[in-house]
């Protein structure tokens, strides 16, 4: 009779994990997917958008586009899933406007993102689970990378812009986005969505 009990709860509990793996499984399907397509709408805004932005006004309109873009990617997103929970942010230690400059977790996440370059691994998305104000919060992060264009604002002092540089100096004196190479990691994307919303999200597919 115990062992029969036993045998009972044992297979309850496998329930139990296998359930909760499924959860897991499904949210970080969910997390990956938003991912995906914000990083094309992030990678269409950035190839149309900055360049008709840059050709137009040049360092004005880099600048502008810049300090609107999280504004911009969180619309789309809200908009994306009928959910204005959600909030975007481009994050990087070597920011250039102040409201780019991480918090505490994302700075861990992009330290830890420079020290799998440096060995030769391979950087991947990362979900991870913060806590505010007692709710729950999912930050899927996003990797982003220096291109060649973008050396002409942020690259050594013989490729950047005369005229970029002295606005540079005069609009971000706390300015570290400068000295930086093709290839190199720009910072991350930050997906922030509260853990109600994406169980709503989830049970809704």
């Amino acid at each position: 009779m115990k062992a029969r009990v036993f045998l009972l709860r044992w297979v309850v509990f496998l329930g139990v994990i296998a359930s909760c793996l499924a959860v897991h499984a499904e949210t970080y399907n969910l997390l990956d997917d938003l991912g995906f397509w914000l990083k094309y709408r992030y990678q269409t805004l950035e190839q149309k958008e900055l360049t008709n932005f840059i050709d137009q006004k040049g360092f004005e309109g880099a600048r502008f586009f810049f300090s609107d873009l999280d504004r911009w990617l969180t619309f789309d997103l809200r908009e994306y899933l009928h959910d204005w929970h959600v909030k975007v942010s481009l994050l990087s230690l070597k920011y250039r406007d102040l409201k780019h400059r991480p918090d505490p977790l994302a700075a861990k996440v992009i330290k830890e993102y420079q020290e799998c370059l440096v060995r030769g691994e391979k950087v991947m998305p990362r979900v991870v689970v913060d806590k505010r104000n007692k709710e729950l919060i999912y930050r899927y992060f996003i990797p982003i990378y220096t291109k060649k264009s973008c050396l002409r604002c942020h690259g050594n002092k013989y490729q950047l812009i005369p005229s970029y540089a002295t606005k540079i100096k005069a609009f971000y004196p706390e300015d570290r986005a400068v000295g930086l190479k093709e290839g190199d990691l720009r910072g991350v994307i930050s997906i922030d969505i509260p853990a109600q919303s994406v169980r709503y999200l989830v049970s809704s597919q």
